[in-house]
């Protein structure tokens, strides 16, 4: 299957997040990141753990872990994204564990999408509302197996 997630691109500066929305087939849901920040040497993946992943095409490939079950990564070693941190070429800049996965806020992302069946703004923060309903509606539509793209513009 291929997904498509489109970015807000009417955040004001400086951004706290983007926002986004995420086409899987009929299903649509909200997406909230945390904003681009450059990688400090100039890679292409943006900052480790604090940057949203660049705009492409991205591999999905399977990801089960206890903190998140049953998900996908992305994968693009062409942007310097990694499934596996192990696969990050020696002495290079790299990302490893973008994930679509459960939160609210953009601050619970380590560079992760986090998806949401709704925008809000709770305790002032923006975020995604529904959040873990909207994981399950996406696992139920997109079979857990490889073969599947996500496209982000």
């Amino acid at each position: 299957m291929r997904l498509l997630l489109t970015r807000d691109k009417d955040i004001p500066p400086p951004p706290t997040h983007l926002y986004g929305v995420l086409e899987a087939g009929l299903l649509v849901l909200q997406t909230i990141e945390r904003p681009w920040i450059p990688e400090h040497g100039g890679a292409p993946c943006g900052e480790p753990m604090v940057s949203c992943v660049p705009v492409g095409i991205y591999d999905l490939v399977l990801h089960d872990t206890p903190r998140h079950p049953h998900t996908f990564a992305l994968l693009n070693p062409a942007l310097a994204i990694y499934h596996d941190p192990h696969h990050i070429p020696t002495n290079l800049c790299g990302r490893s564990e973008c994930l679509i996965h459960a939160g609210n806020f953009a601050s619970q992302s380590e560079g992760c999408i986090l998806v949401g069946r709704g925008r809000g703004v709770l305790n002032g923060k923006p975020d995604v509302t529904d959040s873990h309903n909207a994981l399950r509606d996406l696992l139920a539509l997109v079979p857990w197996v490889v073969g599947h793209t996500l496209t982000i513009v």
